[in-house]
């Protein structure tokens, strides 16, 4: 009662003041919703696969070309495109925009690695190629901008904080 209390330059972040379930709930929701969107990343580029595979060949095709084309297009996102995200979320540029160009960066890697292992005359048309890898790469980067941020977990109800006197 008598001691004089001397605020404290150092507080505890919101996080290590919430009980425990809080706690491990919210960082499920954030594991959550980073694998469901890396997930969600890879179904542009495998729904063109399968689609250009039932096209070309037969009805038959779609479903197990797109579920071997999701297996591998999420499997690159996932190994790709999180630490991608990662670094752009530490850097505070995770926005459409630059979700989009990285993404379609990240498309692009694979095959950049392809065509520069494979004969000069393997890839028939090259440019095409580049472009349709560029954009589905880039779709896949919105798509996974826009999931993250539909699914991860929002501490408040309310986008911003009240005004006025509540709060404070």
């Amino acid at each position: 009662r008598g001691l004089v209390q001397v605020p404290c330059k150092f507080h505890l972040p919101k996080a290590a003041k919430r009980s425990g379930l809080t706690q491990a709930l919210g960082l499920m929701a954030r594991f959550f919703a980073i694998f469901f969107s890396a997930g969600a990343a890879g179904l542009p580029a495998a729904l063109a696969f399968a689609i250009y595979e039932t096209v070309t060949k037969s009805l038959d095709y779609f479903l197990p070309s797109f579920l071997l084309a999701g297996m591998f297009a999420s499997a690159h996102a996932l190994l790709l495109g999180l630490p991608t995200a990662f670094v752009l979320t530490r850097l505070r540029l995770f926005h459409p925009i630059t979700a989009s160009v990285t993404g379609a960066g990240v498309g692009l890697l694979p095959l950049a690695v392809f065509t520069f292992l494979s004969p000069p005359d393997y890839w028939q048309e090259p440019l095409l190629m580049y472009t349709s890898f560029g954009l589905l790469g880039g779709v896949g980067g919105l798509v996974f901008y826009f999931t993250y941020i539909a699914l991860s977990p929002n501490n408040s109800f309310k986008p911003r904080p009240l005004r006025g006197s509540a709060a404070w």
